[in-house]
């Protein structure tokens, strides 16, 4: 699984370094277990959450990332841009040390969305965005993102 996932991180952010992107596919293919679907919208969503930047993997912010309320003070941590509500009990601070918690409890969330969406993974994707509208790049560049990385991850599991 890991193999993989690498190749879906690294067809959305080619320029990554190699060892970062090995980390978080280590982490993604951890938090997914064999649930291809989780571990490709994982990918897509810390890639239009935070393009795959450290910075926003360690919650060093800029004033306007990281949905920060009307005093510049991040909202949402981690690559995966969590809100409070899924944190578990875990702190800002333990969000923000471990990209591993962090995309556990991603995993998690995306799990409860598609659920709560009758299985479509498609739905859950959108679900984790909330209320932006659809014609921002950060809603409508993913499930046609998710739809190509999981045609290529199950052509590349086919063929191995």
């Amino acid at each position: 699984m890991t193999a993989l996932v690498l190749a879906a991180i690294l067809t959305l952010a080619p320029a990554l370094p190699a060892a970062t992107a090995e980390r978080y596919a280590a982490d993604i293919a951890l938090a997914a277990g064999d649930d291809l679907e989780i571990a490709v919208a994982l990918v897509v969503t810390a890639a239009a959450e935070s393009d795959f930047r450290e910075t926003i993997e360690r919650c060093a912010c800029k004033r306007w990332e990281c949905d920060p309320d009307k005093n510049g003070k991040p909202r949402a941590y981690g690559l995966f841009q969590l809100q409070f509500y899924w944190w578990d009990g875990h702190s800002p601070d333990e969000i923000c040390a471990s990209n591993t918690l962090s995309t556990d409890l991603a995993g998690r969330e995306l799990r409860i969305h598609r659920a709560m969406v009758g299985g479509s993974m498609r739905k859950a994707i959108r679900r984790h965005v909330g209320r932006l509208p659809a014609t921002d790049r950060r809603v409508k560049d993913r499930p046609k993102n998710y739809d190509r990385l999981y045609a290529n991850a199950r052509k590349a599991l086919v063929e191995s």
